[in-house]
């Protein structure tokens, strides 16, 4: 993950409306689930502790 990422946990409540049109991005067609929070990604560096969904 580089350092300018920030993962779907770090996203603060009050900012999802705000970063919406990311975050449809991030989150469109999930090949990825977080085994922590088990938030879903396209893209294993927008999780903290990412498993390839199958």
């Amino acid at each position: 993950m580089s350092d300018d990422t920030k993962t779907l946990c770090k996203y603060k409540k009050e900012k999802i409306e705000e970063h919406m049109e990311t975050l449809k991005q991030i989150v469109g067609n999930p090949k990825f689930i977080c085994r922590k929070c088990a938030r879903a990604a396209k893209d294993e560096q927008y999780l903290c502790k990412p498993v390839a969904l199958e």
